[in-house]
């Protein structure tokens, strides 16, 4: 059975497992019963989750299986966003990429150890969307398979790239055409009542001194006749 698995990283497609596949094979199909050909290991757990929704790309990710894998055989995990155009069932228990097309945030090699198929992540631009996970794997018998799992993520990873928020520019006002009228010649000059009601002091004081300036006058007057 033959791999399909390709990888961006080095720009050209590995059949993951496939000599090994082969040589078991050829030396053990005529010993083994059909019951022990099927009993192959399996993959019985994934952090994430199948299906799972987490809140951005975490930081590796684990694929569990129910027996230890191949001490030693080459092991590999993809991890690629929905941008990627196409994986595609290339041959019972084998998968195709075009890794050239697909961004792989795999950042080192997978690492294996006894059940357990751990790989690191590198989660810097990727967006929120679903992702998909492709492991080529040899199990402990030598028989390898490509195993497929997605999550999805609901917030963009540091350092994605987001929309530019629209600015919306809102227009000044024109200026108004309208004058404030000036104060009228009306509200400058006091109207006559006012300097009535100013003077009228000054006036009603000028007729009592008048009257009372008469009445002293008359007053001598008059003593001036007694008198001669």
């Amino acid at each position: 059975m033959v791999a399909f698995f390709t990888s961006p990283r080095s720009h050209r497609s590995t059949r993951l497992g496939a000599a090994t596949a082969i040589l078991a094979a050829a030396v053990l199909a005529p010993l083994l019963s059909p019951a022990a050909a099927s009993a192959h290991d399996a993959l019985v757990g994934t952090a994430p989750a199948e299906g799972e929704t987490v809140q951005t790309l975490p930081d590796e990710v684990t694929l569990t299986f129910s027996g230890s894998l191949l001490e030693g055989a080459p092991q590999a995990v993809f991890v690629t966003d929905a941008s990627c155009p196409g994986i595609t069932d290339a041959a019972p228990g084998h998968v195709a990429i075009d890794g050239d097309a697909c961004h792989d945030y795999s950042a080192g090699d997978a690492v294996a150890a006894g059940p357990m198929l751990r790989q690191e992540l590198d989660p810097a631009g990727a967006p929120a969307g679903e992702y998909t996970v492709i492991a080529s794997v040899t199990y402990g018998d030598s028989h390898s398979e490509d195993k497929i799992f997605r999550f999805t993520t609901t917030e963009a990873a540091d350092g994605a790239a987001t929309p530019e928020p629209t600015m919306t520019t809102q227009a000044e006002p024109a200026p108004s055409d309208a004058v404030t009228p000036s104060a009228t010649a009306a509200d400058e000059t006091p109207s006559d009542d006012d300097a009535l009601q100013r003077n009228l002091p000054w006036i009603i004081g000028g007729v009592v001194l008048v009257a009372g300036g008469g009445a002293l006058g008359a007053t001598l007057l008059a003593r001036s006749r007694r008198s001669s």
